[in-house]
């Protein structure tokens, strides 16, 4: 944990724009508190209405896959495209699986690259669970980062924390 008198670089891994008022509230927060916070984006839409809400972002910049890339060969990208799949509901065909792995595969190394770039002391996952959410655990993991996720509470107005992503 780091010390009080230590600031914090908490990164908050595609943040949802339906959730905009609880993360609004909570890296505003940690900034006051003297840690730094970002919003790692995925989509343009995303990065510009945190950017315009006045937060920092980084975006992932989806570029071809390289195979060579040795942190990318222990990711698992076809279970986190079927679980993708199965989380939206869509039917898990070859080409919808094939589709998803490539997306992941697209963004793997953008996300791996931020993470070298600046070492975050934490990522933040709320309440997504799509297969790039948990390619940026796998990443953090992969890398020593620790990793918090949350989402909505059973009762109302409740959130719930866990370590491992098993909330949602």
């Amino acid at each position: 944990d780091p010390s009080p008198s230590r600031m914090s670089l908490v990164v908050a891994v595609a943040p949802g724009i339906d959730r905009f008022p609880l993360l609004d509230r909570l890296l505003r927060e940690l900034h006051s508190r003297g840690h730094r916070t970002e919003a790692l984006c995925f989509d343009d839409a995303e990065r510009e209405f945190w950017r315009a809400q006045g937060h920092a972002c980084s975006w992932t910049e989806p570029r071809r896959f390289d195979p060579s890339d040795a942190r990318l060969a222990r990711v698992p990208f076809a279970e986190f495209a079927e679980i993708e799949l199965s989380r939206l509901g869509q039917r898990r065909t070859q080409r919808a699986l094939r589709s998803a792995e490539s997306r992941l595969r697209r963004i793997a190394a953008a996300i791996y690259d931020r993470f070298d770039r600046e070492r975050p002391d934490l990522v933040l996952l709320h309440q997504r669970r799509t297969g790039a959410h948990l390619l940026a655990q796998f990443a953090a993991r992969e890398a020593g980062i620790r990793v918090q996720w949350s989402g909505d509470g059973l009762l109302p107005g409740t959130m719930q924390i866990d370590s491992i992503g098993i909330d949602g």
